[in-house]
């Protein structure tokens, strides 16, 4: 199939000038857009993913995640929280990419990635890092969120539940730290 691509008049002679591959970039920004990867692996993970999700099957469990992927997703969260924003996931997933960690948005390394980053936090007394991580359909986080404040006693309306959440992470981010 061919598509056409409109660019500005000086945007196209930028890329004429400097000899771009414009069909592997477009190929490669669609895929990312679609996907949230170019990683074929990462793209079969996900559509797997879907797969189990739409016919109900559960998925198996999955590998700890390592512990650098978790301190880079902390220190991510921890900027953010400094900010008190929320990230979609695909937005979570692109930082991540950014900082060297392939974890595509709908996966269920992402759902792992998240409860290990939760899990560190609580065993501390602190709030749980995976709050600011929100769907962009409803603005809240995932099942496993929800899960994993069951285990550890925090129940309640999910959205009460939720936004009681992130304000205690918005509020350890904006707390001097202790010695």
């Amino acid at each position: 199939m061919n598509l056409t691509v409109y660019l500005p008049d000086d945007l196209a002679q930028e890329v004429r000038d400097a000899d771009l591959p414009v069909s592997s970039i477009c190929q490669a920004a669609l895929r990312r857009e679609l996907h949230g990867t170019t990683d074929p692996l990462e793209r079969i993970a996900a559509d797997l993913a879907r797969i189990r999700e739409a016919l109900g099957i559960e998925a198996v469990d999955q590998p700890p995640a390592r512990q650098d992927e978790v301190e880079v997703a902390t220190a991510i969260l921890l900027a953010v929280a400094a900010r008190r924003e929320c990230l979609i996931y695909r937005e979570f997933s692109q930082r991540l990419r950014g900082r060297g960690v392939a974890v595509h948005w709908r996966s269920p390394r992402m759902a792992e990635l998240l409860r290990e980053t939760s899990e560190r936090r609580v065993a501390h007394g602190l709030g749980m890092l995976s709050a600011l991580v929100v769907a962009s359909a409803n603005g809240l986080p995932g099942e496993g969120f929800f899960d994993l404040a069951a285990r550890h006693g925090r129940s309640g309306d999910p959205r009460t539940l939720w936004e009681h959440e992130r304000d205690r992470v918005f509020e350890e981010a904006q707390a001097p730290p202790t010695q």
